[in-house]
C-alpha cells in the first residue's frame, strides 16, 4: 500500500529483563514518547492492543491474552501518526491517523477467509471518528465524518461493517434528521442515547441534544452559556441530568448534580474537605457515583463509593501496596480491566486485572528503556510556614553517586499548578547524577481548595518564598547538605532568583528557564497585554499593578545576586517573552555578575521537541557541576549500553553551540563540550575537537593537536576523522604529502561506511595513480554515483556527493598526471552523465568581482582584485557561445572553472575548481 504497509510479524520480545541498577540515566531515555501506548482491549476480551516502538519502528500490536504472544499487525512509516483507535468488533479496529499531510481513518481487520487469518488494512477516503460500535447491533457502527477541520463540522453515518471493509463510504449511509451544523457526537451505550453538540463561539453558547438514535421525537435539546457554566462535565446521570465538577459554594472542587433543563445545580454528590476532585466514574443506568479521584497530599487516590468496587480496590491495594493505580480501560462485558500503575520510583506499567477471577497479571511497561534502572523514592512531608499555613513538600534523595547537594525546584504557575509524588523524569535525571531534589506545593498550588489557591495571589517574592524557605529549613534540619541551588521554569525561575536573594548564604547557584524577572513588564510587554482581560488575568496571578512590583522583580535587584546564574530563554515565547531573559542577562552583566545565557531559537515557553529537553537537561547538569566545582561524570560508572548515549549528550551541546540555528553560537562552549565527550572516549568528540583547533577563527589554531585528535578518532573507527586525515596527507597541509597514506586512509574511511564522497576521492587516486596503481576500471566505477544509488549499497549518496564529483572531475581534467586514455574515457562518461552534446565552446567574462546582491539577476562589482579578507560571495557571470549551434536550448556543453589565489610571497595556489554545464541560453555563474 502507498501509505500504511500491512504486515504480519511476531515480535519476539518487548520487555528486557535486566537487574535494576543505580546509574546515571541518559536524558534521551527519560524524556521521550512511551515505547508502548494507547492500550485497548477487544470487546470479547481476547486481544490486548497497543502501539509499540521497537528499533525506531512503530507497530500497531495485538497480544493474545492467553498466550501473551505479541503480533505486529501494522507498521507505520516515520510520517504516519496514529492519534487514536477503537475496536469495532472482535476482529476489526478503526484508526484515526495522519498520513503525511492528510487525516484519514484506517480500517485494520482480521480476514478469516484468508490463510492464517491474515490481518489486513484499508485506508478509508474520509476522516472522522467512532461515535459508537453499537453493542446491540453487530452489523453496524456509528461514525462521525469530519467535513470541515477548521470548524470541526461533522456528519453522522451508520455504516455496515462490511461496507467499511470494502472501502464504501457513500452518502447513502448518512443518518437522516441530524442537523448539518453539529460539531461533535458521542454515544452513551448504557443509556442507549445519542449526544449531539454544537458550539457557537460568537454567542458563547453550547447547544446539546440527547435522544434515541433515529427517533427525533425522543430528542431533548438544551442550551448552555459557556461563560456562565462554571463546571467541568463528568458524565450523564440520566437523559436530563449530568454530574459535574464545580466549586460553587464549596472550598474544594466537588461533584454535583446538574439539571440541563433548568440549568441549575442539584444535590452535592461528593465533596472532600481538603482536596479538589480531579475525576469521577458515573453509572448512568444506576444514576450513581462509582468512584471519585483526588490527589491526597500529592498522591493520586481513587475512592470507591459502591460496595463491589470498594472490595476490588482493597484487593488492588493489597497487591500493589503504596503504588498509584488508575483504570486505563474497563471491559464491562468480561469484567477485565487494564490498569496503569506507577509511583515516584517506578515508571508507568500496565497490568491486566480480571475482576471476576480476582487475578492480576503484568502486561508491559510504558517505557521499556527504563526497565534496567533503579529509581529513587520521593518522600512527602508537612511543614508549617511563617504564618502558620500547612505546606506539603517532597524530597527525593540521591544515594549513589551523591554530591551532597540539594536542588530546590519551585514549580511554575504559581497559581493553579501542583507537584505530585508521581514519577518525575526531571527529578530522576538529577537524582541519578547525585543531586537531591526538593519540591514544594506552596500557597497558590492547586488541589487543596479555593482558599489555599487564592492565598497565593499577589504573593510573588513574598509568602510563596516563605513557604519554600520553611520546607528548605526543615530539610536542612534533618540533612546537612554541603551545597544548595535553586532552579525552575516560568514562575519557578522567578522564585529561584528570589530564593537566592533571600538566602545569599545558602543558595550557591541559580538556573532560570523561560522565566519572569520583570513583573511590571508583564502588564505592558505586548499588544495582548494592554487588553483589559489580559491585564486582569495577570492581576489575578501577580496582584494589581503598583510600584511595589519593582521591589520584588529580580531585574531591579540584580546587584544583590552574587552566585553563578544560568539563564535559559525561548525566542518564540509569548507567555513570558524573551525580553525578560534579555533584561536579566543585561543587568547581571552590567553589574559584572557570573551569568551564562542560552537562547533556544525554536523554543516558546518550553521546548517543542524532546531534543530541546535533552539539551537543556545536560546543559543544566554541567552548569551545576561547574558552578559548585563538583567532579565531572565518571564514564566508568555508566553501563556499557549507555556510554555512547551519554557521550552524545555532550556532542549535542558542542554541535548546537557551534552553529547558531538552535542556540546562540559560542565556539568556546562548543570546544568545551566536544572536549568532555572526547575525554569520555567519544570518537566524534575527538574529531570535532580537532576540527575546531584547525578551522575555528575564534580558537587558537593548533594543527599538530588537530592531527593527533583526528588520528585517535580514526583509530576508534570514526570515518570523518579517517577522511580528514586522508585529505591532509593528500594536500600536504599540516603534515607532509603522502599519497600512499592518503589512499590507505580513504580506503579505511570507506570501510568505516563514510558517505559516497569517499568513493569520489578513491576514484581520483585510481584515475591519477596517486598512492595506488592507476586503474581506468576502478576510476570510472567509483565515479558512477547513479549506479551506487541504484545498487542500494547503504552508502549515502546526496547532492554533496555529486558536487564533489564535479569538483574532482574538473581537477583531474586539469591535472598533468591524467593519462590521455583516462582523459578520453572520462570525457565519454561526462557526456553520458550530463547529456553533453558539444565540447566546442567560447567563453567570455561578462561580469566579475564580489556579488552585490543575491537577487535572481546577479550583479558583481567589477573589482578584479579580490582580497581573501573581504566578506561576501565572489564570482563571475559568463557569456557562453556553443559553436555550430543555432538552437540554444538543444545543445548542451560543459567547461571547467578554476579559481587561483595569489599569495603575498608570490606563490599561486588553486582555490576552487568545478565544472559548469548547460545550454547556451542558461545563466552561467561561477561563484566562490
Amino acid at each position: 500500500m502507498s501509505k500504511l504497509i500491512g504486515c504480519l510479524m511476531c515480535l519476539t520480545s518487548i520487555v528486557m529483563s535486566l537487574a535494576a541498577i543505580a546509574a546515571p540515566v541518559p536524558a534521551e531515555k527519560l524524556f521521550q514518547n512511551p515505547t508502548s501506548s494507547l492500550l485497548d482491549m477487544s470487546p470479547d476480551g481476547q486481544w490486548i492492543s497497543y502501539l509499540t516502538r521497537i528499533d525506531d519502528q512503530t507497530y500497531l500490536t495485538v497480544q493474545d491474552i492467553e498466550t501473551k504472544q505479541p503480533l505486529g499487525i501494522l507498521v507505520l512509516r516515520d510520517d504516519e501518526v496514529i492519534h487514536g483507535y477503537s475496536w469495532l468488533d472482535e476482529r476489526t479496529l478503526l484508526l484515526s491517523a495522519k498520513l503525511g499531510h492528510r487525516h484519514r481513518m484506517v480500517l485494520v481487520y482480521k480476514d478469516s477467509s484468508s490463510e492464517n487469518d491474515t490481518w489486513k488494512n484499508i485506508i478509508l477516503k474520509r476522516d472522522g471518528y467512532l461515535v459508537s460500535s453499537l453493542p446491540n447491533d453487530k452489523q453496524h457502527v456509528l461514525l462521525a465524518i469530519v467535513e470541515n477541520h477548521k470548524t470541526i463540522t461533522s456528519h453522522l453515518y451508520k455504516f455496515p461493517l462490511q461496507a467499511l471493509r470494502d472501502g464504501d463510504m457513500a452518502d447513502q449511509y448518512k443518518m437522516p434528521g441530524i442537523s448539518e451544523n453539529l460539531n461533535l457526537f458521542s454515544y452513551s451505550d448504557e443509556l442507549d442515547r445519542l449526544i449531539s453538540l454544537q458550539i457557537d463561539q460568537e454567542l458563547e453558547k453550547i447547544f446539546l441534544s440527547i435522544g434515541r438514535l433515529g427517533d427525533e421525537q425522543s430528542t431533548k435539546s438544551y442550551e448552555l452559556n459557556t461563560e456562565e457554566s462554571d463546571f467541568v462535565p463528568v458524565g450523564l446521570l440520566s437523559e436530563s441530568k449530568m454530574a459535574v465538577l464545580s466549586d460553587k459554594d464549596t472550598d474544594t472542587l466537588s461533584l454535583f448534580e446538574f439539571d440541563l433543563a433548568s440549568k441549575t445545580f442539584g444535590k452535592q454528590l461528593y465533596s472532600h474537605k481538603s482536596f479538589d476532585l480531579v475525576g469521577a466514574q458515573i453509572s448512568p443506568v444506576a444514576g450513581k457515583v462509582i468512584s471519585v479521584s483526588y490527589y491526597d497530599h500529592g498522591k493520586l487516590t481513587t475512592e470507591y463509593l459502591d460496595t463491589d468496587s470498594a472490595a476490588n480496590s482493597a484487593l488492588l491495594t493489597k497487591h500493589f501496596g503504596n503504588e498509584q493505580i488508575s483504570v486505563a480501560l474497563n471491559n464491562a462485558l468480561t469484567g477485565k480491566q487494564i490498569l496503569e500503575v506507577y509511583s515516584s520510583s517506578k515508571p508507568r506499567s500496565y497490568y491486566l486485572y480480571d475482576r471476576k477471577k480476582e487475578q492480576i497479571e503484568y502486561l508491559l511497561p510504558a517505557n521499556d528503556k527504563l526497565e534496567m534502572y533503579q529509581f529513587a523514592k520521593t518522600e512527602m512531608f508537612h511543614v508549617t510556614s511563617k504564618d502558620g499555613t500547612s505546606i506539603d513538600a517532597y524530597l527525593t534523595k540521591a544515594e549513589q553517586p551523591n554530591h551532597n547537594t540539594l536542588l530546590i525546584m519551585p514549580h511554575g504557575g504559581p497559581i493553579g499548578v501542583m507537584d505530585t509524588v508521581g514519577f518525575d523524569p526531571s527529578v530522576q535525571y538529577f537524582v541519578s547524577r547525585g543531586f537531591s531534589v526538593l519540591k514544594v506545593n506552596y500557597r497558590g498550588s492547586s488541589g487543596y481548595g479555593n482558599d489555599f489557591r487564592n492565598s497565593g495571589v499577589g504573593q510573588w517574592g513574598k509568602m510563596i518564598e516563605e513557604d519554600i524557605s520553611a520546607a528548605m529549613n526543615k530539610v536542612l534540619k534533618d540533612h546537612k547538605y554541603q551545597h544548595m541551588c535553586a532552579m525552575g521554569s516560568s514562575y519557578g525561575a522567578y522564585s529561584s532568583m528570589m530564593l537566592a536573594l533571600k538566602h545569599p548564604d545558602k543558595i550557591k547557584c541559580v538556573v532560570g528557564a523561560f522565566g519572569v524577572y520583570d513583573l511590571p513588564l508583564m502588564f505592558n510587554s505586548s499588544n495582548y497585554a494592554v487588553l483589559e482581560e489580559e491585564r486582569k488575568g495577570w492581576a489575578d496571578v501577580i496582584g494589581e499593578f503598583n510600584d511595589k512590583l519593582f521591589d520584588v522583580s529580580p531585574v531591579y535587584l540584580a546587584q544583590n545576586l552574587n552566585v553563578p546564574i544560568l539563564l535559559i530563554g525561548g525566542v518564540k515565547d509569548k507567555i513570558t517573552t524573551i525580553e525578560h531573559t534579555r533584561r536579566m542577562e543585561y543587568v547581571l552583566k552590567k553589574h559584572d555578575k557570573d551569568v551564562q545565557a542560552v537562547y533556544y531559537q525554536k523554543a516558546a515557553h518550553g521546548h517543542n521537541s524532546w531534543y530541546g529537553d535533552w539539551h537543556e537537561q545536560t546543559l543544566t547538569y554541567q552548569f551545576l557541576l561547574d558552578s559548585l566545582a563538583l567532579p565531572d561524570l565518571d564514564i566508568a560508572q555508566i553501563p556499557s549500553a549507555d556510554v555512547k548515549m551519554i557521550q552524545d549528550e555532550y556532542i549535542r551541546l558542542g554541535a548546537t553551540f557551534f552553529g547558531d540555528n538552535w542556540v546562540n553560537q559560542d565556539l568556546a562552549l562548543s570546544l568545551k563540550y566536544f572536549k568532555m565527550a572526547a575525554l569520555m572516549g567519544s570518537p566524534r568528540g575527538l574529531y570535532s575537537e580537532g576540527w575546531l583547533y584547525e578551522h575555528s577563527a575564534q580558537i587558537e589554531t593548533d594543527l599538530p593537536k588537530a592531527i593527533a585528535l583526528y588520528q585517535q578518532a580514526s583509530d576508534k573507527g570514526f570515518s570523518n576523522a579517517s577522511f580528514e586525515l586522508a585529505e591532509h596527507y593528500y594536500s600536504g597541509k599540516a603534515i607532509p604529502r603522502d599519497y600512499a597514506k592518503s589512499f590507505a586512509l580513504f580506503s579505511l574511511a570507506k570501510q568505516q561506511e563514510h558517505n559516497a564522497i569517499v568513493n569520489v576521492k578513491l576514484a581520483n587516486a585510481f584515475c591519477l595513480g596517486h598512492g595506488v596503481e592507476q586503474s581506468d576500471i576502478q576510476c570510472i566505477e567509483l565515479l558512477d554515483l547513479a549506479k551506487l544509488e541504484k545498487d542500494q549499497s547503504g552508502i549515502e549518496v546526496d547532492n554533496k556527493s555529486y558536487a564533489e564529483r564535479r569538483k574532482s572531475l574538473a581537477k583531474m581534467l586539469l591535472s598533468a598526471d591524467l593519462s590521455s586514455e583516462t582523459r578520453r574515457l572520462l570525457k565519454l562518461k561526462i557526456q553520458q552523465w550530463h547529456g553533453i552534446d558539444s565540447f566546442e565552446v567560447d567563453v567570455e567574462e561578462d561580469d566579475f568581482g564580489r556579488l552585490k546582491n543575491n537577487s535572481r539577476k546577479k550583479v558583481y562589482d567589477d573589482n578584479h582584485v579580490i582580497r581573501r579578507t573581504e566578506d561576501g560571495l565572489f564570482g563571475a557571470s559568463l557569456d557562453v557561445d556553443i559553436k555550430g549551434t543555432f538552437d540554444n536550448n538543444s545543445t548542451k556543453t560543459i567547461f571547467l572553472v578554476n579559481w587561483k589565489m595569489h599569495h603575498q610571497d608570490g606563490k599561486i595556489s588553486d582555490q576552487y575548481t568545478t565544472m559548469l554545464w548547460g545550454y547556451e541560453g542558461s545563466d552561467w555563474f561561477a561563484n566562490l
